[in-house]
């Protein structure tokens, strides 16, 4: 009995001991503690699946022209414009700065962005005589993005530069600029996955099959798929993820760029269900909106507002009206537009002609305007359409003024 007792004592000392031991243990080295703790802290969601909740908000997304002239032996040798997005999301102040400020940056006309352009303009100037030099046209930049998808999870825009250096065409260079609007960081293409070289293979899989359609006119796509997806050069939709080649990177250059557009049923399992978007519960259409100035609409809410203003001069000319919607809406967007390149009267009907219009640059996106809810915009009016709404199924609607009763008119083109 004695000894048994014994024994007990000693194991009861040794595990004290041990105790002790491994307190001292966890207070050098808390990590390994933290990692085997219980304890819910310990393991927190990360963000962005730490957001369960469905989003309701608004999100707006406004493009104000900024730019700089930029001379050489006294003469204006690059103009250079950019349309700067500001980014505004309902509930998440500082993501929606974060979004700003990183798209800022990266669209703006400074001289370090338009430097190739500038460089470029100074070598032609040079080898000018004084005729030429008198006659001498600026060469030209200019930025923009056009917002491709925005909800709860991400906003995605495609972007662009243009450079004109002289001779018959300009260069384009093409970018996506992809942030989640939980936190506003920037999103590459492996943050959408847990495991992105199997997203990767897949991508690969689908661009290589679609590519053999048009076997005769593309080239180089192996080599396209080895490099593209440590770039920039890809976006979101409601629908897709699309990888883009740039302007005669896989196909003549004539033919413009090139995108392959994977349907995220195609990557099922690949990619993470927090970036996967919910189907859209708007069935708003085009017949459920209207236009009217805005002190016969004044009691309609406001979900967003825009000013377009091209430059100063036209500031006087501005008019204030809004777009009500009657029913719930998905994503609006307000373009330029312009009748396109070519003849003015494109298409010819036996009764009546149609004017075919170009939608050029993106100056206000929002992702829904609840019925009820207007879409206040700020802008001049001229003797043909400059503005037009874009509708996420492709719908466009010219907006105008009459020339005989100074109405507003919306109609479809």
């Amino acid at each position: 009995m004695k000894k048994k007792l014994l024994s007990l004592a000693l194991i009861g000392a040794l595990t004290l001991s041990l105790a002790a031991c491994g307190a001292q243990e966890a207070e050098i080295t808390p990590t390994p503690e933290a990692t085997v703790s219980l304890e819910p802290e310990a393991s927190p969601t990360a963000e962005p699946s730490a957001e369960p909740e469905k989003f309701d908000g608004t999100i707006l997304v406004t493009s104000e022209f900024d730019g700089l002239a930029s001379t050489y032996e006294g003469y204006v040798v690059l103009k250079a414009d950019a349309l700067l997005p500001t980014v505004s999301i309902e509930g998440r102040d500082e993501a929606a700065s974060a979004i700003t400020k990183a798209l800022q940056k990266k669209l703006a006309a400074t001289e370090n962005s338009t430097k190739d352009a500038y460089d470029a303009a100074c070598e032609a100037f040079d080898a000018l005589d004084d005729a030429g030099r008198e006659t001498w046209l600026a060469y030209g930049w200019s930025s923009s993005g056009e917002v491709m998808r925005g909800d709860g999870a991400v906003l995605s825009l495609l972007c662009y530069t243009y450079a004109y250096t002289g001779g018959a065409h300009g260069s384009y260079d093409y970018f996506g600029q992809n942030f989640s609007t939980v936190t506003g960081e920037e999103l590459s293409l492996d943050d959408l996955s847990d495991e992105p070289e199997k997203l990767r293979a897949a991508l690969t899989e689908h661009i290589l099959a679609a590519a053999k359609e048009d076997a005769e006119e593309l080239f180089d796509v192996e080599g396209f798929t080895e490099r593209v997806y440590d770039t920039d050069a890809w976006y979101l939709t409601d629908e897709a993820l699309v990888i883009v080649a740039q302007v005669g990177e896989i196909a003549a250059g004539a033919r413009g760029k090139v995108e392959f557009a994977v349907p995220y049923s195609k990557l099922e399992g690949l990619i993470k269900a927090e970036y996967i978007p919910e189907p859209s519960e708007a069935s708003g259409t085009a017949a459920d909106l209207s236009i009217a100035f805005a002190e016969d609409a004044a009691d309609a809410p406001v979900a967003g507002s825009v000013q377009v203003l091209r430059s100063e001069s036209e500031a006087e000319y501005l008019v204030d009206y809004r777009i009500v919607a009657a029913a719930d809406m998905g994503p609006i967007s307000l373009h330029g537009s312009s009748i396109a390149a070519g003849d003015t009267i494109t298409i010819y009907d036996e009764e009546e002609p149609t004017v075919i219009y170009d939608t050029g640059d993106e100056y206000a996106w929002i992702n829904k305007l609840d019925a009820g809810e207007a879409l206040a915009v700020s802008s001049v009016f001229m003797d043909t359409p400059q503005f037009c709404l874009v509708l996420s199924d492709g719908t466009v609607l010219q907006i105008a003024q009459s020339g005989e009763d100074s109405s507003l008119l919306l109609y479809e083109e």
